[in-house]
């Protein structure tokens, strides 16, 4: 095989390497957005349910 040849290989694969990282790199962007927005969501379902036990606790 000629060098030429193998560079352009190894071209190629450096650059579907490269798609791979951008996509799991937005993947795992995607995750930190959804787990912000899942704990924002527990986060609001704490606070009601401390209201709720606090309005029972004084009745």
């Amino acid at each position: 095989m000629k060098k030429e040849h193998f560079e352009v290989i190894l071209e190629e694969m450096n650059s579907k390497f490269d798609l791979v990282f951008e996509n799991f790199q937005s993947l795992r962007n995607k995750i930190d957005e959804y787990n912000v927005d899942y704990n924002k969501q527990i986060d609001g379902m704490n606070e009601f349910l401390k209201k709720r036990l606090s309005v029972k606790m004084t009745i």
